[in-house]
């Protein structure tokens, strides 16, 4: 059975409606913007401290990964252990950081 609320007007849930739209088309923006991700080791190691230098706060593997196109979160997992093993950047409960 079909209800229909009449203590809504049809101009809110016109205006809701636009609002859900503009939240997705936002998340589609973000998605867009992924860096993409090197072919040779050397790049990717400069677009992960690149990514890091740029971020305010330690971030995992996986939200790194998230930034780039095509990459699999184990890679940048492998990539950070050696940066940090390195002195290259900083790791704390799973979350790493660009050291100064």
């Amino acid at each position: 059975m079909w209800h229909l609320n009449r203590s809504v007007p049809f101009f809110e849930s016109a205006e809701l409606g636009e609002i859900a739209a503009a939240a997705v088309a936002e998340q589609a923006a973000a998605k867009v913007q992924r860096h993409p991700w090197p072919k040779k080791l050397p790049e990717q190691v400069q677009a992960l401290r690149r990514v890091l230098v740029a971020q305010p706060a330690p971030l995992s593997a996986a939200q790194l990964a998230r930034q780039f196109s095509r990459v699999q979160t184990m890679k940048v997992e492998e990539l950070l252990q050696t940066l940090a093993a390195l002195g290259q950047v900083r790791e704390a409960e799973g979350r790493y950081s660009a050291t100064g």
